[in-house]
């Protein structure tokens, strides 16, 4: 892959994770003060079911794939039909904070605070370390673990690395 496209691609990850972002933001609207950190452990743990779900899906299709054709770069491609239905679910239901407005005055306040720039070091170090975590342990588990690392279910060989995400997604809302 061209490293163009791959900055492009890069680039467009950006999307979610501002959309991610987004929606933790909004949360403050809809649940009181001591229900907040339930509500947004549960909507994070949301969020990072994507890491385990990509993990056990992802190699499925692959699977299916490589029995009616060999392009498996194109297995990414079955996400863009749920992509597609969130788009059109955000764009007709998610306009429903009328109160809610941007202030930008307090914003850049904000990036006078000292709490901003720790706060905001931990979570891309822990969120950065649970991405990549889940990203490397597959490697991991097949590198130290070959014996446990797969289930057979008929000819689709699963790894069991979604596993670690699946568990690290949701054992977040009791954090």
């Amino acid at each position: 892959t061209p490293f163009g496209v791959m900055l492009v691609v890069a680039g467009l990850a950006g999307f979610g994770g501002g959309n991610f972002a987004s929606s933790m933001s909004n949360i403050t609207y809809f649940y009181p003060q001591r229900e907040k950190g339930w509500a947004l452990g549960l909507n994070a743990a949301g969020g990072n079911l994507g890491a385990a779900g990509a993990q056990l899906v992802v190699p499925v299709v692959i699977t299916i794939g490589a029995g009616v054709t060999l392009q498996l770069p194109l297995a990414g491609w079955i996400w863009v039909p749920l992509i597609l239905v969130a788009i059109v679910g955000a764009a007709l239901r998610m306009d429903n904070l009328s109160h809610a407005r941007a202030d930008f005055a307090a914003s850049v306040a904000a990036f006078r605070e000292p709490h901003l720039w720790v706060l905001s070091l931990l979570y891309l170090g822990t969120f950065g370390s649970f991405i990549g975590f889940a990203g490397v342990f597959p490697k991991l588990i097949a590198d130290q673990f070959p014996e446990y690392s797969q289930i057979h279910l008929g000819s689709i060989a699963l790894s069991l690395a979604f596993l670690g995400a699946l568990c690290g997604s949701l054992a977040r809302p009791f954090g």
